[in-house]
């Protein structure tokens, strides 16, 4: 098992913010750790759902299988386990984080 943990700094008056992630083993050892800028993001909720997203597919580059995803975001958490389709203004990723995780 490996446990992919993220989290987001937002800067709204640059529009601007960074996404760290990092992997571990089922030890709790360091597998690899990452940061990504990223530009013209509208809010905070966007900012934690791109975190999500690019932890999930940094993991598929990875080749890590049985992957736990932990966030400090229990909006976005929801809202990716929900049956029900989302209508916010982050849509396109929660679906986005669907697919790669199934």
């Amino acid at each position: 098992m490996v446990k992919g943990n993220f989290d987001a700094a937002y800067n709204s008056y640059m529009m601007s913010s960074v996404s760290g992630i990092i992997f571990r083993d089922f030890e709790g050892h360091i597998l690899v750790a990452c940061t990504y800028p990223n530009t013209f993001v509208a809010d905070a909720t966007t900012v934690e759902a791109r975190a999500c997203l690019q932890t999930v597919v940094v993991a598929e580059e990875l080749g890590f299988r049985n992957l736990v995803v932990e966030g400090d975001s229990l909006e976005i958490i929801k809202k990716i386990q929900t049956l029900e389709e989302d209508k916010s203004n982050i849509t396109v990723i929660i679906k986005e984080i669907r697919e790669q995780t199934r």
